[in-house]
């Protein structure tokens, strides 16, 4: 039985089986260890059992199965794990494109396993990744500064990954538990199976509106803050707060300012995590990637930015002194201080969410 009434699954895991091959012998798969992950996170949040699905025998050879369609049309959250085999794969983005056509996005919680190259992304696949790209994001791989390498978590084999992974798969359960709620709660329920199937029939998108939620910019912020930046991002996710950017920048300059001044006008408040690292230059740009957010942010709006310095701030180099420098002589609300009196003061400057709910 599900714990959101009128569905057969709770949580329905689109992912490549590919991805969840075990990497070392006798240790188990990517995903296996994901989900087992998950549901005791969720476990440890509600009363009752969460049913989890996951496809391991109903795709068919050369056909898509009406079987599958029917637990796709019976999950109330869909969790996609997206990774080049996902990308590439087309029972995968028909999982995807089902779920999307029925429910929209707001019901989507995107689980990146490892980066994926947009470039080389069929129009199609593109096409579908666009109408979700601001769905809750978690990222599973992080990009080496020295090297401009791909680093993926592999929390199965590499105990060291295991802290950072369990805080991104907090921040998860604390969504899915709110969307339960919700969902459960809701006195319009969001699309029934058979109403979105309706839906889908007479070509219509059912979608669920994500206007009504206050929109954070939280800058990404060098290597060596990762800590810090989740335990941000999960009060915010948990306090109904939408949060961007919910997706990797761009690694040219161009692009990533266009796709930040894009995030900037849709935030009511910008906050800047700032370490002892300077961070990655992108290509096309002598200055960081936290230094450029921070540019655009204070040339957008310096009032609604808020700049946290870390209390132990030593920086490693000249261009962070100089970056530091910078931010105390122009910042109006700069804070050196304990993270947990940040939070107070992003909770100050952001309504709660009855008021949220009202607007």
């Amino acid at each position: 039985m599900s714990y959101v009434p009128g569905y057969e699954n709770d949580v329905f895991i689109s992912y490549a089986h590919t991805d969840n091959t075990p990497i070392v012998p006798g240790k188990p798969g990517w995903v296996d260890f994901f989900e087992d992950l998950l549901r005791k996170r969720v476990r440890n949040r509600v009363r009752g059992e969460i049913q989890f699905f996951r496809d391991q025998q109903l795709r068919l050879y050369g056909q898509f199965s009406d079987q599958l369609a029917e637990k796709l049309a019976n999950s109330a959250v869909l969790i996609c794990i997206p990774s080049p085999n996902y990308v590439g794969s087309d029972w995968c983005l028909w999982e995807l494109d089902q779920f999307y056509k029925q429910t929209g996005s707001g019901r989507i919680i995107k689980v990146v396993k490892t980066h994926v190259d947009e470039q080389s992304l069929k129009p199609s696949a593109r096409s579908l990744f666009k109408q979700i790209e601001h769905v809750l994001e978690s990222r599973f791989y992080s990009r080496n500064e020295s090297t401009g390498f791909i680093e993926d978590l592999l929390p199965e084999i590499n105990p060291e990954h295991m802290l950072i992974c369990l805080q991104k798969i907090e921040v998860i359960a604390q969504n899915l538990v709110g969307l339960f709620k919700k969902l459960s709660s809701a006195p319009n329920p969001v699309a029934s199976p058979a109403a979105s199937a309706a839906a889908q029939q007479a070509g219509q998108v059912v979608e669920t509106s994500a206007s009504s939620q206050i929109t954070v910019y939280l800058a990404e912020p060098a290597k060596g803050l990762e800590t810090e930046y989740n335990s941000i991002k999960s009060e915010l996710l948990q306090f109904n707060y939408r949060v961007l950017p919910d997706q990797p920048l761009p690694l040219d300059a161009e692009d990533l300012t266009s796709a930040v001044r894009r995030h900037l006008r849709e935030a009511r408040l910008f906050i800047h995590l700032i370490g002892a690292k300077y961070g990655v230059r992108p290509d096309g740009d002598d200055r960081s990637i936290p230094h450029i957010q921070y540019d655009l942010a204070a040339e957008l709006d310096a009032q609604c930015q808020i700049v946290w310095l870390a209390p132990d701030l030593s920086p490693e180099n000249k261009n962070q002194e100089e970056f530091v420098a910078r931010i105390k002589n122009h910042s109006p609300n700069y804070w050196q201080t304990k993270l947990e009196d940040l939070k107070t003061t992003v909770q100050k400057k952001l309504p709660p969410l009855t008021q949220q709910l009202e607007q």
